[in-house]
Parts: C-alpha cells; sequence; structure tokens
C-alpha cells in the first residue's frame, strides 16, 4: 500500500483481525452454532423416542 509505513501496514492488519466487527463475528459464529448443537440434540432425541414407538 502506497503512502503507509510497515507500522502502519501492520497496525491496519491488527485492528482488521481483531477489531469490533470480527469479534461480533465471532460472538455471532458461536451463538449460531450452539443453537445448531441445541436443535441437533433435540431432533437426535424426537428421532430416538420414535424409533423406540416404532418397535
Amino acid at each position: 500500500m502506497k503512502g503507509y509505513s510497515e507500522q502502519q501496514i501492520s497496525a491496519l492488519k491488527e485492528e482488521t483481525y481483531t477489531g469490533p466487527m470480527m469479534i461480533s463475528l465471532h460472538e455471532q459464529t458461536e451463538m449460531v452454532e450452539h443453537k445448531l448443537n441445541q436443535t441437533v440434540e433435540k431432533l437426535e432425541k424426537l428421532l430416538a423416542k420414535e424409533q423406540a414407538a416404532r418397535l
């Protein structure tokens, strides 16, 4: 990037990867993963219950 020192470029890169947007994205990803895991667990229990009812 023309006109920027190596230190400025490094600082911008660091901010890009650790800034509020990335932290928020990380938190959102964790929340979605948690909800998906809950849904999978619920569906597995429902499947087991229905399979047991068919026996």
